[in-house]
């Protein structure tokens, strides 16, 4: 038998990168409803999150270990993430030119606009202004970094701004800040005006006045960036009993896990990337410059918009499968053949029809399920039977609510403030209200400003 060299597998890592290049596609396909293409273009940018933080994250870990054990596809640790990096800085490149056309030009056409600082109304500046002193200002803290050891723990994947500030004085050396983008805030800030939408990234609001939180300095520059870090910890099960603290430590490990890629605006300074680069102590081939918003996952937000129905797909109606005869009994179905259904494509009245069929079998001792069902039935003067069901969950656990701003106990001699707070689970809350006054929940964040009295 004639022997083979060349090895016969593909690199999983590689081959996951053009699978997210084709999801990329669909972002490019005009022919798909705008919204969906914008769905598209964030599923690529958490997929990539998910990507670098497992698998790269985990290569560079084998790497640093200097295990140099070629995969199935013929590549050592070493040479997969180099290839990695070629594929990679290309494929982000396509999508910020997709973002660029999508975002800035298509969707801008449909309504739905991203305003930069310097495309501001007065309406629109004095809205900002509002956010900025009654949500924003509040609650957000600079913090200054002067030694690598001062550097606040950053969060994985959270998008922070790096200041630069003039030298103090006789001193020559330039002083920097950090002031993190909380993610219960909300990235798109709405904007009054015509059209859909109109929004601005929270990031660059705040570089419109990122001055007040420094009064009497003069601010240089104001970047943004972000850093991905390794989330490829194992869990060590020595014992079943030690598996719940083995979790906690994986959890609190992620954390504070090895970076794996520092992303910053492309604007950003050359002293400002190698401030950076140097207090988080990471080579030059992590730190990747971004001709665009950070963190393009948070566009899906565009996706829940209401009105632009005509923007996405039809609604999936799911289908019945032609096997299964309404008028059979669902036990008469299973017991001629097996019966797979694949949801959301194909109709869940099957299921319903079973628990259905089997609540009044006399064969049938028990069921264990977790919806509950109201069926609803009538019969005309002629004896034809109509049936409907609706299935629903009895749910008695209340949610919870966590107040973040102000604390318990707090103290003011200012009329106003600014209340922020996250709820446990934003599907199911029908109204969240402060002293009465509806609130809009961002996520499971909300934020309302109050009058004292």
């Amino acid at each position: 038998m004639k022997k083979i060299s060349r090895p016969q597998f593909f690199n999983r890592e590689l081959s996951w990168l053009e699978f997210n290049d084709r999801v990329l596609s669909l972002a490019f396909d005009t022919a798909q409803p705008l919204l969906e293409r914008v769905k598209f273009l964030a599923i690529t940018a958490s997929n990539l999150d998910e990507f670098l933080m497992v698998r790269v994250g985990g290569l560079q870990a084998v790497a640093q270990r200097k295990m140099n054990v070629p995969d199935f596809s013929g590549l050592t640790p070493k040479q997969q993430l180099s290839a990695i990096d070629f594929k990679l800085n290309e494929f982000v490149r396509r999508q910020y030119e997709c973002f660029q056309k999508l975002i800035n030009e298509d969707c801008k056409k449909a309504g739905i606009v991203r305003t930069m600082v310097d495309g501001l109304s007065d309406d629109q500046a004095e809205h900002c202004a509002y956010v900025f002193e009654h949500e924003l200002f509040p609650v957000l803290t600079p913090i200054a970094v002067s030694a690598p050891a001062h550097v606040p723990l950053l969060s994985n994947r959270s998008i922070y701004l790096c200041v630069r500030i003039s030298p103090n004085g006789a001193a020559s050396r330039q002083r920097f800040a950090v002031i993190h983008c909380a993610k219960n805030i909300g990235r798109c800030i709405g904007l009054p005006g015509d059209g859909r939408f109109q929004f601005m990234l929270l990031e660059d609001l705040l570089s419109l006045f990122v001055n007040r939180f420094f009064p009497g300095e003069r601010v240089l520059e104001c970047a943004a960036f972000r850093v991905v870090r390794n989330a490829d910890v194992r869990v060590a099960e020595d014992s079943p009993t030690q598996l719940l603290e083995a979790m906690e430590n994986v959890i609190d490990a992620r954390k504070r896990s090895s970076i794996v890629r520092l992303e910053i605006d492309r604007k950003a300074s050359p002293p400002c990337c190698s401030f950076l680069q140097a207090t988080l102590d990471i080579s030059k081939t992590s730190v990747h410059r971004i001709d665009g918003p950070l963190d393009l996952s948070a566009f899906m937000r565009l996706t829940e918009l209401h009105g632009c129905e005509e923007m996405h797909d039809d609604p999936l109606k799911p289908l019945t499968p032609v096997f299964i005869n309404s008028a059979a009994f669902m036990f008469d179905v299973i017991s001629k053949r097996p019966v797979l259904l694949i949801h959301p494509y194909e109709s869940f009245d099957p299921v319903l029809r079973f628990i259905d069929e089997a609540a009044s079998d006399p064969d049938v001792l028990a069921q264990l399920q977790a919806n509950d069902q109201i069926v609803f039935q009538y019969c005309d003067a002629a004896g034809n039977l109509s049936t409907a069901t609706v299935a629903g969950t009895l749910d008695t656990t209340a949610p919870t609510i966590t107040i973040t701003a102000p604390a318990t106990g707090f103290l003011t001699n200012q009329p106003a403030l600014t209340v922020i707070g996250t709820v446990s689970d934003a599907v199911t809350i029908a109204e969240v209200t402060v002293n009465g006054q509806a609130v809009t929940l961002t996520g499971t964040g909300f934020s309302r400003s109050l009058v004292l009295r």
